[in-house]
């Protein structure tokens, strides 16, 4: 039977609509083979929401790339403690360029996976991406890929102490630590020879808070100055985009204005064509009309003559009775 870490491995693999009945089934297999603690245990597992589903998903197709940022979350909290402001501004714009690419790399392999992913999704991705270049803790709790939910961008100590126990489940508790021994003597007086470290003061105190304040204001405006870079990178390539489409619309309006203008010629054409069939068809309707005004009139004729031949026909055998009974009566 499996372990619980690799059924937590298996199940937090899995897209959320499918985390539920895996992790019902893992129970009762749990339970029926007599395990009840761990049952329990695996019955406890949340189903993560769809941006930490992404998060898992990049931990296990892209480790390199998370390792990389991670990488880079590092060196920028060092950057930090050392008040490097020109190396935070260019890991920070670093950090921001692979989250985005890291971005396109889990909806790449989601979509591949036959998911459909939202833009809310995808901005949580992004958003637990960046926190966890926050802390070592925030970077463990990622790395475990067995989030239930993105990490919120200003991570607290009890939020991530609360999400390391759900991603890290056999990660053993930090012991507490020991209360100070309250001595006799004073500090100076004491009598063991460790060099122990004076108490700050409290102008040492508002120095290292001022420091770190300052620290947290350019770290926030390096983000938002690689936010704006990006933005202007985004749009850069909006516009170039936009450039090459308006060239293919022109060379499409190019190519149609040119079919227009032969289509139009064509058109003229057979205007023309046809206005000269039009008068070709008059003339030849006219020309009927007076052929056949003389076919009438030769019809007529041959009337007017065949009744003069008849006639003529009559008096010839009327004039040839006559002369017969002439001739009999001499």
């Amino acid at each position: 039977m499996e372990d619980f870490d690799a059924v937590a491995e298996r199940l937090y693999g899995l897209p959320p609509d499918r985390f539920t009945a895996a992790r019902n089934a893992a129970t009762e297999q749990a339970r029926h083979g007599g395990e009840r603690a761990l049952a329990d245990r695996i019955r406890r597992l949340r189903r993560p929401t769809q941006g930490a589903w992404l998060v898992n998903l990049l931990t296990r197709t892209d480790p390199a790339g998370v390792r990389h940022l991670l990488d880079l979350g590092c060196a920028l909290r060092e950057a930090q403690e050392r008040l490097e402001g020109e190396r935070m501004r260019e890991l920070t714009a670093q950090r921001h360029r692979l989250a985005g690419q890291l971005v396109d790399a889990a909806r790449t392999a989601a979509t591949a996976r036959g998911h459909r992913i939202g833009q809310s999704a995808l901005a949580e991705l992004e958003q637990t991406l960046l926190a966890a270049t926050g802390s070592q803790t925030a970077a463990s709790v990622l790395a475990a890929g067995r989030l239930t939910e993105a990490l919120p961008p200003a991570t607290t100590t009890d939020t991530l102490a609360t999400l390391a126990t759900l991603a890290l489940p056999n990660r053993p508790a930090a012991p507490a630590a020991p209360a100070p021994a309250h001595s006799a003597h004073p500090p100076s007086l004491r009598t063991d020879d460790r060099a122990r470290p004076a108490p700050p003061t409290r102008a040492s105190e508002q120095t290292d808070l001022a420091d770190r304040r300052w620290a947290e204001r350019l770290n926030q405006a390096s983000d938002v100055d690689a936010r704006a870079e990006r933005d202007l990178d985004l749009a850069r390539q909006t516009v170039q985009r936009l450039d090459r489409e308006l060239e293919r619309l022109a060379a499409v309006r190019e190519k149609a204005t040119s079919r227009a203008e032969r289509a139009a010629s064509r058109l003229r054409q057979a205007q023309a064509e046809a206005e000269q069939a039009v008068r070709e068809r008059d003339d030849a309707e006219r020309a009927y009309v007076r052929k056949q005004g003389e076919w009438e009139d030769a019809r007529r004729a041959v009337k007017k003559a065949e009744w003069a031949a008849e006639a003529a026909r009559r008096q010839v055998e009327e004039l040839a009775a006559k002369a017969a009974r002439r001739n009999g009566g001499r």
